[in-house]
């Protein structure tokens, strides 16, 4: 699922870098499916880390240590992309803020020049952060309390705003809290939820495999305000749940497995390689052409894989000793992540 939400990002933002409306004007709201689905996946590797004595901090580097790599090549690119219009010591400053989770809150357009979508990663591992610290020790009313209580912010920030869209730019980055800290706590409930229930349904897999791409394209008949809240807080946590209870065959897994292997890496490189091809189409005249568009995607899709094939979706590991106690010993088969 986390694959297709990438792949559904990746058409909203094409169409939106050649200026056109595309068939995923909504595709925004895979982001709010990826908060979700964060807390869900996150929730038993956090607990049972933390059960076997692991520091909070040690989560966090490992959690920092993994993800950075890939987006770092993406960074690299967005970076490179950015100096064509802002100069090097511009573009320069904005990789390395962007390294060291900085924002840039001051003036206009995105709050991470080098690479748009690392807001979502950086609200994530703020998420991330307020989980092992104290999520992590709530109950689920309490939980849902956090959940609903953002949800009222985010309600209102939608009546300012328009949609639930906000969070990547300056003008309303700090409604981006309410985004994560509507979706985040709420999957936490739906993993504790899902592992305790007695019952699950069986559902055929290719069931929320088409829901996905088909709420987001079914989205643009909403309202904004009212349609972004109704997914965002009823439909995307029913969906998600019906994903937690597929059985996949056999047959599906390669490429299902595939779908999620390159899930993170598109999300990290889409939107550098976007501008950094729009401005070498914009010298020939092909921004607009369909081969060279089906091209950029291909390119985003191979660039991709071959991330996800590489020791850097590993990321990298950290000593052993950096913040474990004395008393805890590494599980065989110990991996960062």
């Amino acid at each position: 699922m986390r694959g297709l939400a990438a792949v559904c990002v990746v058409i909203h933002h094409e169409a939106a870098y050649h200026s056109s409306i595309g068939i995923l004007p909504r595709g925004y709201l895979a982001v709010d499916f990826f908060f979700l689905l964060s807390g869900f996946v996150l929730t038993p590797v956090f607990e049972q880390r933390l059960a076997q004595g692991v520091r909070p901090m040690r989560l966090l580097a490992e959690r920092y240590a993994r993800l950075m790599p890939v987006m770092a090549i993406g960074i690299a690119i967005g970076a490179a992309a950015h100096a064509t219009d802002h100069g090097t010591w511009q573009a320069f400053l904005s990789m390395i803020l962007a390294l060291l989770l900085i924002p840039s809150i001051t003036g206009q357009g995105a709050i991470y020049p080098a690479n748009g979508p690392m807001w979502s990663l950086a609200f994530e591992l703020f998420a991330n952060t307020v989980h092992v610290l104290l999520l992590d020790r709530l109950k689920n009313w309490q939980l849902l309390m956090i959940s609903a209580a953002c949800g009222v912010g985010a309600a209102f920030a939608t009546l300012i705003t328009g949609d639930i869209s906000f969070g990547d730019v300056t003008a309303d980055w700090g409604y981006g809290f309410f985004r994560i800290g509507l979706s985040y706590p709420l999957g936490i409930v739906l993993a504790r939820l899902h592992r305790s229930a007695k019952r699950r349904w069986q559902v055929n897999w290719a069931i929320p495999v088409l829901l996905l791409p088909a709420i987001l394209l079914g989205a643009q008949w909403l309202p904004r305000i009212g349609g972004d809240l109704l997914l965002v807080i009823l439909v995307m946590p029913a969906l998600l749940w019906v994903s937690a209870s597929v059985s996949v065959p056999q047959r599906a897994m390669p490429a299902l497995r595939w779908l999620g292997e390159i899930s993170y890496p598109v999300y990290a490189v889409h939107v550098p390689i976007l501008a950094f091809t729009i401005l070498v189409a914009g010298k020939f005249g092909w921004q607009d052409t369909l081969w060279f568009r089906s091209a950029v995607f291909a390119a985003i899709l191979a660039a991709s894989a071959r991330i996800a094939a590489s020791p850097l979706v590993k990321g990298v590991r950290l000593p052993d000793h950096l913040w474990r106690p004395a008393h805890f010993e590494l599980p065989q088969g110990h991996a960062n992540g």
